[in-house]
């Protein structure tokens, strides 16, 4: 039983810390730091990956590690006819 009840806590914390956070572009404050750029929103820098959309509906994929953007960032951009 205790095996069981551990199987299922490693499952609920790996499946938490896999879910994205969305946000606006518009609620993402950047700041400069020579070559290295920040990334916040309500003065927390962002951790973990995120999908940050733009008014028109245009959106970045991007993983956060303390501020910093890491790995490679995917960007779906929205053609309106």
């Amino acid at each position: 039983m205790r095996i069981l009840n551990f199987i299922l806590f490693l499952l609920f914390t790996f499946s938490a810390q896999a879910q994205e956070t969305y946000l606006m572009w518009n609620d993402v404050e950047t700041q400069r730091f020579g070559n290295t750029t920040l990334f916040k929103s309500e003065n927390k820098f962002l951790n973990g990956p995120y999908k940050l959309a733009e008014n028109s509906g245009s959106y970045t994929e991007a993983t956060f590690k303390n501020g910093k953007m890491i790995g490679a960032k995917k960007s779906m951009i929205l053609l309106v006819s």
